[in-house]
């Protein structure tokens, strides 16, 4: 087994979005992987989630009270000694810290990482034979199984011709992470006092919603998905339009007074995209964010990631013990794969 990185050993990842562990993606994580002792100890505990609807029509909402609310949150079982351990728990977790741990935990178990080894192309046969530039130099790894895990760069995808934009849904996305954040509890507190940055909040309005992911004590991050049909916001600023989208909902611009940006604004102009299929009996697979991507609403991105490799390792090892790719176990996972797209494109449809 060998996982070409193009990033050199020592050189930070690009800060991603995607901080928020679900209850399946927790699963997978601590269960098949053992991050269980990792997310307790480096991760922030979430217990559920939160979203703040902005009113349609009269005056912009001047506080989080005058919002509609629906907030889910598992804080109450804190104090029953008997329910807190059998929750699953779920965490805000900054994602290249957790990233370079589990890569660490891969060399540590032997597998042949070579750092900075960028993919040029994939020929796919029998075996499959991967070139790559390392150090400068052309190079070449020939595989049984290629598993494509390049995320928005989605390498094999593009390669192959089946990954496409979806043209039916155009939103786009601009985020950052801050410190200094408004810390006052009392501005965070909603229902018998529950202390709202202890979920995973969703400002809502129409064509629109932020997320704000309260990391550490002196880490947030926070952006906004928007209909590009609703909103057209200038970003050719520096903030690529993103405090143009924060005076339209006051209660974030409160929360982020006197704050300070951690890195340059991150823009993508075209959020969703899609694969014709992400298995396939020739012996490739694209995982996760190198498969699809819709909006990072609903925090499925990870989670899809660890549903499809859990589905992905017991057909490999049937292969490495059998020699053979089922067919219809293939045929039935990409059919399960085009309908949540499908699904989870409608429920982005902002109205």
């Amino acid at each position: 087994c060998a996982i070409l990185e193009s990033r050199p050993w020592g050189k930070e990842q690009k800060v991603v979005v995607g901080e928020a562990i679900t209850e399946g993606s927790s699963v997978f994580l601590r269960h098949e992987i053992g991050l269980g002792d990792w997310l307790m100890k480096n991760a922030y505990r979430k217990f559920g989630f939160d979203f703040l609807v902005r009113p349609r029509g009269g005056e912009l909402p001047k506080t989080m009270a005058d919002c509609h609310e629906l907030l889910l949150s598992l804080t109450p079982l804190e104090k029953n000694p008997v329910a807190l351990p059998k929750l699953i728990p779920t965490f805000h977790v900054e994602r290249t810290t957790m990233n370079r741990h589990i890569a660490e935990l891969a060399k540590a178990a032997g597998v042949a990482f070579l750092d900075g080894a960028a993919v040029e192309r994939v020929e796919l046969g029998e075996p499959h034979r991967i070139a790559y530039a390392h150090g400068g130099e052309p190079m070449e790894l020939r595989a049984k199984w290629v598993i494509d895990c390049s995320g928005r760069r989605t390498v094999l995808g593009r390669q192959l011709g089946i990954t496409h934009p979806v043209k039916t849904l155009d939103t786009a996305a601009v985020w950052n992470r801050f410190e200094g954040v408004n810390d006052d509890p009392a501005f965070w507190r909603t229902f018998r006092g529950v202390d709202r940055r202890r979920h995973t909040i969703h400002f809502c309005g129409q064509g629109f919603w932020f997320w704000w992911i309260h990391q550490r004590d002196n880490l947030t991050s926070v952006g906004v998905s928007y209909d590009k049909e609703q909103h057209q916001p200038d970003v050719k600023t520096d903030d690529r339009g993103f405090w143009e989208m924060v005076r339209k909902f006051p209660p974030i611009a409160d929360a982020l007074a006197g704050a300070r940006a951690l890195e340059p604004y991150q823009y993508y102009a075209h959020l969703p995209y899609q694969s014709d299929h992400w298995l396939s009996t020739r012996r490739y697979a694209l995982v996760g964010d190198a498969a699809w991507f819709t909006d990072a609403l609903y925090s499925i991105g990870i989670e899809t990631a660890c549903r499809q490799l859990a589905m992905l390792a017991p057909l490999v090892m049937n292969d490495a013990r059998d020699g053979r790719v089922c067919d219809k176990t293939t045929a039935t996972l990409n059919e399960e794969f085009a309908y949540t797209q499908k699904a989870v494109q409608e429920l982005n449809r902002f109205k």
